[in-house]
Parts: structure tokens; C-alpha cells; sequence
């Protein structure tokens, strides 16, 4: 159980996005169980100690009630405001030692006899030994003002009132109907075991009585006290010297022998470790709940982007696919035709066979006539006339698309991570790339045809790679595959070759070959047109990936609260 509780507690640094909770909402959620687990590990080890807290406003006397219930002055009293700095805790002195030991990632001081009385220090427990023969099994807490200005404060007395059995509610003549304390009381009344209510330093008892009956009767939860769940102390000005004064200590330990022993003393204990436990199931399954819910968001955002991704992938090919091509068809068309020329030596038939295709050669960009660029300068043109307006076109719907989908968060922490300009390729980025890859295709064109030339016997070289038919359709066959597939493909090369060829073995082998390099080229084409796409998509995943919670500390958080849940059942 403590091996489960330890790990628990190191869950403190887990850290969310926020898309469906707060940030700010879930570490206070983890610290607040972090500490409630630090109550339960107490309070079991402590049993069967009673624990009483004494909570309330500014100047209501709650150290003076605390003073009483501890039988000596342990915690300081007067007029000044604040007195109380700190919480102070008063145990049984056989208890000290657990109490030291558990305590101690709280902050934990001794105080010694002529430290007494005490104002306790911020951030840190105070622990005095008592011997009230009355309430030796007692263990009693002084706590900081519930209207202080200090967060801290507030913080350290609502946590001293969840390992409370009892709680003293302390209000005073002056305070007893201030709305903040009045909403404290609302809320502790369902948060604890039991509560009584003390009105201390009251000068007409009796008024008092009537004016808090009617303040209770407004209020739904408050309207549960009892008569017997009141007291009213009167008016003693001796407290102020730090005296236990009988007139207040007297009816107060009356009421609580009355209210908290016996039978009922235990049920409380065992009310009070039951509102723990559920406070621990439900701080758990609001943990595991919201870790699970974060990364469900960051799982559909992460197939929205893999959607988006393949709509403008698809986009890119079948409306902008066409000008990606034409920008480096000329450098490819020159690469076939160098070396399909070399093997042509029937230029007559050839020449035949150019004025039959030439038009709709021209109409795809096929250069009239038949000079040949030198390697490098085709290269240089490339880099020259690339036009790349297309592939930016789709990776600007792209980016609008992840914009429209990240708006829903723009008044969220997370905005600043998925709106950051960083995410976005520039313009030179994509040209670049496209450089790279247009340059590459180029010259694995050319090593391709290199390679088709090797050996090749003299007998066979017209017929082999010898019409311009052949590398002509090359390119018509490409361009019919970009935009309809390799179905289209193959069709294409049937119905033109068919006129041209006789279908021998020579011939079929060269439209094998074409077929070949078509296709891979194709593939090529769309890789290399994937990938810009696919640079934009990781960018967005990436930013993604790092504010989403990983995976296995999701999975440790749910195994390590199921394991404590089953434990505390």
C-alpha cells in the first residue's frame, strides 16, 4: 500500500494541454489529491487518535478555544490580527513520533515548552504534546483564518479540515453572518463527518440564539445543525491573557463529551474515513478521467491533420498535378531523346512519324526541334523555371484547414503551441525541396536509359528504342497516368504503339521497357509531391505529439489509481 501511495504522490508533475480541462484546474485537482492521500496515510496511521479542527474567521477566538480543549495556553492569543500564522497541532505525546514521521514532507517543527505560546509558522505544522486527561485520545488542530488575505492560509486550513472527525466552526458576535464565513460553513457542513458550531464571545446569549436560528434557516445546508450542533460561549476578557478560563472551558468540554463519545464518537470515525475515502475515488477518477479525454481530443485532432493531409495530397495531384509536370517535362523530354536518337536510324520513317503525332506533341510541350541541352544547363533551367505555385496552393488549404481547426482552442493555453508561425513551411522551404527532388528525378531518368543502351547487338538497335513514337508517348503516357492512374497508362500505350509496331519480340521488349520507367517515374512524381505534403503534416503532428501526455504515463496514472481504489474499497 505505501509502495502505491509514493508512486501516487510523484503524479504531482504530470502536466495537460488543457483542451478540456483547465491546466491551473488540474494541478490544483493533483495537488489536492496529493495531499488528501497525504491525510488518509495519516489518519490511518493515527487511529485510534480523534482528530478535532478548529476553523473560522479573523479575531473569532479560535486559539482561545484551542487553548481550552489542550488544558494550557499552546497557541497565542490577544488583539492583534493575525495571531495564528500557522497551523498548530496538539497531540497526545505518545502520538508525536507517527505524527513527526508523516508529516514530515508537509513541513513539520517542534515546538518546545518555552516556545509557548506559539503562532505557528507559515507553510509549516506546529506539533505540541497535550496530556488532557478528558481527551487523551484527541488530537487537536489550531488552523490560520478561513477571510485571511493569505491563499496560503485559506489552503492550509480547508486541507486541516479534510483529516478532521469533528469540526469546530468558530464564528463571534461581530462575524457570525459574514457571507464569506456563512459559505464556509455551507460548504464544510457536507464535507465532514461533524460539525458543531461555536459562537464565541457573546455579551446577550440569548439574542444571539434567535439571530442564528433565522441566519439557519435561510441557508439549505446550515438548516441541518441541531440545537445541539450550537454553542454560544459568552464574553470572558481574562482569555485575552492567555488563561483557560472556566466560563468557557467548562461548557465546551461538556458539549463535546456530550456529542463525541462512545458509540457515537466511533460512528463519526468511521463517517469521517468514509467522506476521505470517497474524496480519493472521486479525485482519482477525475484524474484518470481527464488524462484519458485530453489525449481522446489530441487523437482526433491527429486524424483530422491525417485527413487533411490526404485531401491535399489528392487535391495537389488531380487539379495542380498538371503544372508541377510541365515545369520539368522539357529537361526529362531532352534526357529520352538523347538517347533514344542514338539507336534511330530510320530517320525518313521517323520524320513520317513525327508529323503525325506533332500535334498533339506540341500541344504537350514537346520542343520542334532537335538540338540537345547540355546536362548542366538543363539542370540551371530547372532551377529557373520551376514553378511551384501549385504545390503552395495546396499547402496553403492545408494550413487554412489546420487553422480553422485550432480556432476552437484559441482562448485556451494550448493556442500559443498550435498557432505558432513555426509550424508553417515558407516559400522557400517547398522551393527548395522540389530543387532537390526535380534535380534527382532528372538524373535517375538519365541513368535509366544509360542503362537500357548498354549492349544492345547492332542488328537490333533500330528496332529497339528507335521512333520517336516510343519517348513521345513516354511522356503523353505520364502525364494520362498522373491524372487517371496506371490503368490509363498501359491504355494509352496500346491504343498509340499499336499503328507503329508489329508486336515482334523486339519491339514488345522496348514497350516493356517504357512501361517500366513510366511507372516508376509516376511513382516517383507522386512521392516526391506526397512528401511536401507529408513535411507540412509532421510539423503539425509533431507539435501535437509534444503537449499530448505519453501514452505509458497515462496508462501508470489509471493502473496506479485502480490498484490504490481497490486497496481503500
Amino acid at each position: 500500500m505505501e509502495e502505491i501511495t509514493e508512486s501516487l504522490k510523484k503524479l504531482k508533475d504530470l502536466e495537460i494541454p488543457g483542451f478540456t480541462v483547465k491546466p491551473e484546474k488540474f494541478k490544483a485537482d493533483l495537488e489536492r489529491f496529493v495531499h488528501t492521500l497525504s491525510l488518509w496515510d495519516v489518519k490511518k496511521n493515527c487511529r485510534p487518535a480523534f482528530w478535532c479542527v478548529i476553523v473560522g474567521g479573523t479575531g473569532t477566538g479560535k486559539s482561545t478555544i484551542f487553548n481550552c480543549l489542550c488544558g494550557f495556553p499552546a497557541s497565542i492569543t490577544g488583539v492583534e490580527r493575525p495571531k495564528t500564522r500557522g497551523v498548530i497541532l496538539a497531540a497526545p505525546s505518545k502520538r508525536l513520533d507517527a505524527l513527526f514521521h508523516k508529516l514530515k514532507e508537509w513541513g513539520v517543527s517542534n515546538t518546545f515548552d518555552n516556545e509557548l505560546p506559539a503562532s505557528g509558522t507559515p507553510d509549516r505544522i506546529s506539533i505540541v504534546g497535550h496530556e488532557n486527561p478528558f481527551l487523551s485520545g484527541w488530537i487537536f488542530v489550531d488552523t490560520p483564518d478561513l477571510d485571511s488575505l493569505e491563499d496560503r492560509n485559506r489552503k492550509l486550513a480547508e486541507w486541516m479540515v479534510a483529516l478532521a472527525d469533528m469540526v469546530i466552526f468558530v464564528v463571534s458576535q461581530e462575524k457570525y453572518a459574514d457571507l464569506q464565513l456563512v459559505e464556509y460553513l455551507d460548504r464544510f457542513l457536507s464535507e465532514s463527518a461533524d460539525l458543531g458550531l461555536v459562537v464565541n464571545k457573546v455579551h446577550y446569549p440569548e439574542t444571539i440564539r434567535e439571530d442564528v436560528a433565522s441566519l439557519i434557516k435561510d441557508r439549505s445546508r446550515i438548516k441541518s445543525l441541531g440545537a445541539g450542533d450550537i454553542l454560544v460561549l459568552p464574553y470572558d476578557p481574562s482569555v485575552l491573557s492567555g488563561n483557560c478560563s472556566d466560563m468557557v472551558c467548562e461548557p465546551l468540554r461538556l458539549w463535546l463529551t456530550e456529542r463525541c463519545f462512545g458509540e457515537r464518537k466511533s460512528s463519526i470515525m468511521k463517517e469521517s474515513d468514509e467522506f476521505l475515502r470517497k474524496r480519493l475515488v472521486s479525485l482519482c477518477d477525475e484524474i484518470s478521467s481527464v488524462l484519458k479525454r485530453e489525449n481522446r481530443e489530441i487523437d482526433g485532432l491527429i486524424e483530422q491533420v491525417e485527413l487533411y493531409a490526404r485531401e491535399s495530397y489528392e487535391s495537389l495531384i488531380h487539379s495542380h498535378g498538371q503544372e508541377v509536370i510541365d515545369s520539368v517535362k522539357a529537361a526529362l523530354q531532352a534526357e529520352i531523346g538523347r538517347f533514344y536518337s542514338r539507336y534511330d536510324f530510320l530517320a525518313g520513317p521517323r520524320r513520317i512519324v513525327r508529323k503525325i503525332l506533332g500535334v498533339p506533341l506540341r500541344l504537350l510541350g514537346f520542343p520542334g526541334g532537335s538540338e540537345r541541352a547540355d546536362k548542366k544547363q538543363m539542370v540551371a533551367t530547372l532551377r529557373e523555371n520551376l514553378d511551384y505555385s501549385s504545390v503552395l496552393a495546396a499547402l496553403d488549404g492545408y494550413v487554412r484547414k489546420w487553422y480553422e481547426l485550432s480556432s476552437r482552442y484559441e482562448n485556451m493555453p494550448v493556442a500559443g503551441v498550435l498557432r505558432d508561425p513555426e509550424l508553417i513551411l515558407s516559400d522557400g522551404e517547398v522551393k527548395n525541396f522540389l530543387i532537390r527532388r526535380s534535380e534527382e528525378l532528372f538524373f535517375w531518368l538519365e541513368g535509366q536509359f544509360a542503362e537500357l543502351s548498354k549492349g544492345i547487338p547492332k542488328t537490333k538497335e533500330w528496332g529497339i528504342y528507335s521512333t520517336v513514337v516510343i519517348w513521345a508517348l513516354f511522356m503523353l503516357s505520364v502525364e494520362a497516368a498522373l491524372g487517371g492512374g496506371i490503368s490509363l497508362f498501359e491504355a494509352a500505350l496500346d491504343s498509340v504503339l499499336a499503328p507503329f509496331i508489329s508486336k515482334g519480340a523486339v519491339e514488345w521488349f522496348a514497350r516493356k521497357d517504357v512501361q517500366r520507367i513510366g511507372k516508376e517515374l509516376i511513382e516517383k512524381y507522386r512521392q516526391a509531391l506526397e512528401e511536401v505534403i507529408n513535411m507540412q503534416k509532421e510539423r503539425f503532428l509533431s507539435a501535437l505529439m509534444h503537449i499530448r501526455v505519453p501514452d505509458e504515463r497515462v496508462d501508470e496514472a489509471v493502473c496506479l489509481c485502480e490498484r490504490f481504489l481497490k486497496k481503500i474499497s
